[in-house]
C-alpha cells in the first residue's frame, strides 16, 4: 500500500495519512476502501432479463442519493469478459429491486455471490422464493419481484 506521507500532529490532534489512489494496487483500494467507510449496508438486488431469467446479487457498493425522486447508486464493477447479468438486466429493462437482507438470511445471501452463467437464477441455488411477481405497476410489484423472508405472506 503506498502511502504519501504521515504528519506527526500536535499532541491535540491525531496523525494523519495520505494514500495516492493512483499509485495503489485496485485490491490495495478495494481493502482500504471498505475497511474504512463504514456500516456498509448490502444491497440484494433482484433483476430480471428481457425473456424474464432472474438474478439475485449482493452488492455491498451502494447508498441512497435522494428521497424525492428516490435515487439509488448502486455499484456494479466492471467485468471486462461480459458485463454481469444485473447490470446486462438493468440496462436492458431498467428494473431491478433493492432488497435489504434480514440476518437470517445471510448465509443465503452468501450463495448468491456466485458467478453463475446468465440464465441461473441465484434465488433458487440458495433455496429462496422470491415475492409475487404481479407486472410493472410498482416496484414492488416490478418484474423481478423480491425476496422473499420465509415468514413473509
Amino acid at each position: 500500500m503506498t502511502i504519501l506521507e504521515t504528519r506527526s500532529a500536535p499532541p491535540s490532534a491525531p496523525a494523519s495519512r495520505h494514500f495516492d489512489f493512483g499509485a495503489m494496487a485496485a485490491e490495495d483500494r478495494y481493502r482500504l476502501l471498505t475497511a474504512a467507510v463504514l456500516p456498509r449496508p448490502i444491497a440484494w438486488v433482484t433483476s430480471a432479463s428481457p425473456a424474464g431469467e432472474i438474478n439475485a446479487a449482493p452488492y455491498s457498493f451502494f447508498n441512497v442519493f435522494g428521497s424525492d425522486r428516490p435515487v439509488v447508486a448502486l455499484g456494479v464493477l466492471a467485468r471486462p469478459e461480459r458485463p454481469k447479468d444485473t447490470a446486462a438486466n438493468i440496462r436492458a429493462t431498467a428494473e431491478f429491486v433493492v432488497n435489504l437482507v434480514p440476518y437470517e438470511l445471510a448465509e443465503a445471501m452468501n450463495v448468491t455471490c456466485v458467478d453463475a452463467p446468465a440464465g441461473v437464477d441465484e434465488l433458487d441455488l440458495a433455496g429462496l422464493d422470491r415475492g409475487e411477481r404481479r407486472g410493472r405497476a410498482s416496484a414492488h410489484r416490478s418484474l423481478p419481484g423480491r425476496v422473499r423472508v420465509p415468514a413473509d405472506p
